[in-house]
């Protein structure tokens, strides 16, 4: 693949950035439904392009990663490997081309863009109070980019603000794998250790937990 296989500046990406934005700028407005829209728009942009010029780039930043690791870390990929041969060649058999340098700083900010319009979605939902939608858009930012440490704290709050302890304490605890210096992160951990402890001790005591407030 060449760098003149993607249009530089794609017009589908640079919607999403435009959209991204907007959504940037309602929200420090407090025009928290507008930045929905906005963020909304922004990914169905990146994911137009992701889904359609982007699966050549996908491919090859795969292919790109393929050629680069030797599998030794993993029994299964190493049986896939003696399996299927050199991934380079397999590769050169399908006529694709590792993606360039360009490319792949290309294919990563689409992919963390998606992410950061999830989870910023997400916080708009937490600040309108729609914890469900924020679970929701939080958990598609985490899928999208797993190392977006931003998303996971969004799902963690919004489960949180449910009373989802259990799953909020699953959320903080990935947040804290992936940011371990965050002060706040470890906090927010605590806390829904906490919070999950006392859950069970009102069980063993015979009540029913907290009210309102489930794991």
């Amino acid at each position: 693949m060449t760098e003149s296989s993607i249009p530089a500046p794609d017009p589908l990406l640079t919607e999403g950035l435009d959209a991204k934005a907007g959504g940037n700028d309602a929200f420090k407005a407090g025009e928290y439904r507008k930045a929905i829209v906005q963020y909304t728009a922004a990914i169905d942009s990146f994911e137009d392009f992701r889904d359609g010029p982007g699966v050549r780039l996908a491919e090859a930043c795969s292919l790109a990663s393929e050629s680069t690791n030797d599998g030794s870390s993993s029994p299964e990929n190493k049986e896939n490997k003696e399996g299927s041969g050199n991934g380079q060649q397999d590769g050169a058999k399908r006529g694709q081309e590792e993606a360039t340098p360009a490319e792949k700083e290309l294919y990563q900010k689409l992919v963390r863009d998606l992410a950061v319009c999830y989870s910023n979605r997400a916080f708009c939902q937490i600040k309108l109070e729609n914890f469900g939608s924020a679970i929701i858009a939080g958990e598609m930012g985490t899928e999208v980019d797993p190392t977006y440490s931003k998303s996971y704290y969004r799902v963690g709050c919004a489960r949180y603000a449910l009373g989802k302890y259990k799953d909020a304490l699953k959320a903080f605890k990935a947040l804290c794998k992936l940011a371990p210096q965050d002060k706040d992160a470890r906090l927010k951990l605590k806390e829904c250790e906490k919070m999950v402890l006392n859950f069970f001790f009102f069980q063993s005591v015979g009540g029913c937990g907290p009210p309102n407030r489930r794991l």
